[in-house]
């Protein structure tokens, strides 16, 4: 696999030109991950040509003025990364289950799941904790009492019996129906079945508003922040491939659920003034929400089986991330009293 015949050919006599090139050493590191480096590489054939620094600054010098070949570099690269990604796609089921873990793993290493503010939720370290409840409660709930919505899209997308079938019973559970295994898992963890069977998520969440002082305004109250977050990741779901729809619901999400409301639990805690039963929205999501990610996961696996399964798969979730990312920094800096409340 090359590339090297696409490259712009001011990019091509550089390297034809370079006398660096020595054979590869498969366990030497050329960059580590996040690092950030002006080296320019060409693999091939199991060589390893190095640009030249001065060699490197003037030839991506010469794109500024030349458009053209600059389009040409980011184009052949990026049927490079395509050729990657399908040769990756072209093993066994294993690979596919090792590259769905892979996505996972990125997912809860993300900004949006080790941001400052689920830190400061956990730890109590916000300047009023009780506040930043209060706010994160009235917010939160524009964006979260859509899941079904969400979800209901993303049935709508899939082909497979089978996968439509496994996500219809995640739909009747976030509609408070639960079998009774699961009734006894969460009695272990202090969830009483009367706090939660026949009662809506949302509903559920409303609870925890009002447990709050927090009135259960009209979505048309929803702050511009929540709407522009809800309306983009409707627009995911609504307008991109089944796989996109899946990496962003699923990875996304779904994946990182339990991560991401544990701080939330513990800030809870710590107020000391919320009922459980109030607050059961969330150990109803940290205690026993496995299966979700399971049956999501299980799906992916079965989109990752192809490469543009598997770049959509990453496109949604990146996508899911982001977004999360930019509201946990909205209600961060309205946390610490920089955006006014």
């Amino acid at each position: 696999m090359t590339c090297f015949a696409d490259l712009p050919l001011v990019l091509q006599e550089q390297i034809n030109h370079n006398d660096q090139a020595k054979p590869l050493d498969t366990k030497e590191a050329l960059i580590e991950q996040e690092d950030f480096s002006q080296k320019v590489y060409l693999i091939e054939c199991d060589q390893l040509a190095k640009l030249p620094s001065s060699d490197c600054e003037s030839t991506f010098q010469q794109f500024i003025t030349d458009p053209v070949s600059l389009t040409s570099l980011t184009a052949a690269l990026v049927r490079l990364q395509e050729d990657c990604i399908k040769d990756e796609a072209a093993n066994d089921g294993y690979n596919s289950a090792y590259y769905v873990d892979y996505l996972a793993a990125l997912a809860l290493q993300h900004r949006a799941v080790c941001h400052p503010y689920l830190w400061g939720m956990a730890a109590g370290t916000l300047p009023s904790l009780y506040a930043a409840l209060q706010d994160f409660a009235r917010h939160y709930y524009g964006y979260s009492a859509h899941f079904p919505r969400y979800l209901t899209a993303l049935i709508s997308k899939l082909e497979n019996p089978e996968h439509r079938a496994a996500l219809l019973e995640n739909l009747t559970e976030e509609s408070g129906q639960y079998e009774e295994e699961e009734l006894m898992q969460l009695k272990e963890f202090g969830v009483q079945p009367e706090w939660i069977v026949g009662i809506p998520h949302p509903v559920l969440f409303k609870r925890f508003r009002n447990s709050l002082g927090v009135d259960n305004a009209a979505m048309d109250d929803d702050h511009i922040e929540v709407v522009c977050w809800r309306e983009q990741f409707l627009a995911i779901m609504n307008t991109g491939s089944a796989a996109e729809a899946l990496g962003a619901l699923g990875l996304g999400t779904e994946t990182i659920v339990q991560t991401i409301y544990q701080p939330f639990v513990e800030a809870i805690q710590k107020v000391g003034s919320i009922k459980p039963e109030d607050a059961v929205f969330f150990p109803l999501h940290t205690a026993v929400d496995d299966h979700h990610q399971a049956t999501l996961k299980a799906i992916a696996i079965d989109f990752a089986a192809t490469p543009a399964g598997r770049a959509d798969l990453a496109k949604g979730m990146f996508k899911a991330l982001a977004l999360r990312d930019s509201f946990w920094s909205w209600l961060y800096a309205r946390a610490q009293g920089e955006n006014g409340t």
